[in-house]
């Protein structure tokens, strides 16, 4: 860091040598009056406004920099003008906020007592940026209020020896207003309504046993998610439905709860194909884990010929009881063999049952397969067509 330049800006125009690289930056300290343009080797170009100080990227390899006056403020006696240039090499770190305004003179268009008071402040017909309020606080290193006749208005705390910016109105950027800073809390003490999108780069923290809530279709808020005192997570189900759904990205309703009646439905995955001869056999999954359930339906169902297994979805692992009421021989299979089943004849006054090896569940009868099953349906040769269901239990 190292004073590059001093020169006044009463002339009319001139140059002045930043001597740094292309890259380096240098701080412009208008102590004066006197609106400045910048005029860089690459004609790009800036505006310094009267009593300000602003940091600036030199763009080439040409460290002349050309200055011309913009415009004059109408003051009288000026306490000096001279601007000053202070240099920093691409590796130097600058510190402070940028641009800040050098209260060296205030311009007021009306001078107004203390005891006086005023319904408005006019400040019509200027150019952009044109400061209107500006106030700093005592020891402040730059300004901590600054409100400009665009739009742009800049709040910032002077506290511990850290200037802190925690307002920023920013017409024509992305993000319009700028509000808090790193670090800091900011609280509303009412409602806040938000008309458009909430997007949240951060976490999303609610106080302990505070509900989350959404309005009915009457406009009532209604509690929805909350963690209790006793660190439960909770649902509540609203007032007059109390169902819960959900649903694929396509709007499907895949699972639906009833908390007035205690059901869970599930809609599962079906899967249905047509008997060689006539009718219709469907396998529907629902569940999975540690413990599935499957249902086979067939309606006016023959398949004369061989079987007519379906794939299920998702496997029976080592495990799965059967129970066939009204449907055709069913088979069982896994990776394309036939499983053994074990038809049950049940125990009665008091007695131990028995199992007898068949190769499929016979109509009306139960029994289990003990071992992995992924595909079943019609073992084949009906000679009539069958409608009944068969459950399938199994791990």
């Amino acid at each position: 860091m190292f004073l590059a330049a001093t020169f006044s800006p009463m002339s009319m125009s001139g140059s002045f040598n930043t001597q740094i690289p292309v890259g380096g930056r240098f701080i412009v300290y208008n102590e004066s009056q006197i609106g400045l343009n910048l005029t860089f080797d690459n004609n790009d170009s800036v505006y310094v406004p009267a009593w300000s100080a602003d940091i600036y990227t030199l763009p080439t390899r040409n460290p002349l920099v050309n200055w011309s006056q913009n415009n004059t403020l109408n003051s009288g006696s000026p306490p000096l003008a001279t601007v000053n240039i202070v240099s920093y090499l691409p590796n130097e770190r600058v510190t402070g906020y940028f641009p800040f305004a050098l209260t060296r003179q205030q311009n007021i268009g009306n001078s107004i007592p203390v005891s006086t008071s005023a319904t408005s402040v006019v400040n019509d017909g200027n150019a952009a940026n044109t400061q209107v309020v500006e106030s700093t606080v005592s020891g402040s290193p730059g300004s901590n209020f600054v409100l400009q006749n665009q739009g742009s208005l800049i709040i910032s705390q002077w506290i511990s020896g850290s200037l802190t910016q925690i307002l920023k109105t920013d017409p024509g950027a992305a993000s319009v207003v700028k509000l808090g800073n790193v670090g800091l809390v900011t609280e509303s003490l009412g409602s806040l309504t938000i008309d458009q999108l909430l997007t949240c780069s951060g976490n999303e923290l609610h106080a302990n046993n505070t509900t989350v809530q959404w309005n009915d279709t009457g406009g009532t808020a209604r509690s929805v998610l909350q963690v209790n005192n006793f660190n439960q997570t909770q649902l509540f189900g609203i007032q007059g439905t109390n169902l819960f759904q959900m649903l694929q990205n396509t709007g499907t309703i895949q699972m639906s709860v009833d908390l007035v009646l205690g059901l869970i439905t599930m809609r599962g995955s079906t899967q249905t194909v047509s008997g060689d001869t006539s009718g219709t056999m469907s396998l529907q999954e629902i569940g999975g884990g540690l413990i599935k359930f499957a249902v086979l339906t067939q309606t006016g169902f023959r398949q004369a010929g061989g079987a007519n297994l379906i794939t299920m979805k998702q496997k029976f692992n080592n495990f799965v009881w059967v129970l066939n009421g009204g449907c055709g021989g069913v088979q069982l299979s896994n990776n394309g063999a036939s499983q053994t089943f074990n038809q049950v004849a049940w125990g009665t006054s008091g007695n131990a049952g028995s199992s007898a090896a068949q190769s499929f569940c016979p109509t009306m009868s139960g029994g289990f397969v003990n071992s992995g099953v992924d595909s079943v349906g019609a073992f084949g040769g009906d000679s009539s067509g069958h409608t009944g269901v068969t459950i399938l239990i199994g791990t």
